[in-house]
């Protein structure tokens, strides 16, 4: 089965939207469940004495976030890929194009899981020097 260039595009972009909406939705059915007084991520943070305890702790969670992030786009980005590698059938340009995706996708899941080892390891280096 042949698909033109434009019914590829039109599939794709409903291939994610859908994905979007997806992952989005839970979100968005949790915060509505209750009236969000505080900010679930860092509320315990903010309640800590020490400066420096407060510092680390929102530092700590933004890279958990971002790591989290990271890894979402990394996954979505080698399913995108698969996805190209897929369609690409005999044309060679579109099979290097999903490859290089594919590469840069698991290099980027690198760095995210190396964002949890460093916020691991900045937290135990300070507590470890006071």
């Amino acid at each position: 089965m042949n698909f033109s260039k434009l019914e590829m595009r039109k599939f794709n972009k409903l291939f994610i939207g859908l994905a979007l909406f997806s992952t989005l939705s839970p979100i968005f059915l949790t915060y509505a469940q209750e009236p969000i007084t505080t900010i679930p991520i860092i509320s315990d943070c903010i309640s800590r004495t020490d400066i420096v305890d407060k510092i680390l702790c929102v530092v700590q969670r933004v890279f958990y976030i971002l790591g989290f992030v990271a890894l979402a786009v990394g996954a979505f980005s080698i399913f995108q890929a698969a996805w190209t590698f897929m369609t690409a059938g005999e044309k060679a340009e579109e099979v290097g194009k999903a490859r290089s995706k594919i590469v840069f996708a698991i290099v980027g899941i690198v760095v995210a899981l190396l964002s949890f080892a460093i916020a691991f390891l900045i937290k135990q280096l300070i507590e470890s020097s006071r």
